[in-house]
């Protein structure tokens, strides 16, 4: 579950650095929504299912308030 408690007070100590957790966060959310819909866990291999999860590779995305690793 999400402390979005923390987001906001991370927004409002510094925004930038705010809306880079937060876009972090989302990203990572996307990354693993993706994941799921392989249809596999973590570590799991099956022969029923014909799409793979490799693992984690870091990514960065620039964005306007700066280089950001997901």
């Amino acid at each position: 579950m999400v402390n979005v408690i923390s987001f906001i007070k991370d927004y409002l100590v510094d925004q930038e650095d705010g809306i880079r957790h937060l876009i972090t966060w989302f990203l990572n959310l996307v990354m693993e929504e993706g994941f799921l819909q392989s249809g596999a866990k973590r570590y799991e291999r099956t022969d029923s299912r014909k799409a793979s999860r490799n693992g984690y590779k870091p990514r960065t995305l620039l964005t306007k308030y700066g280089e950001l690793e997901y």
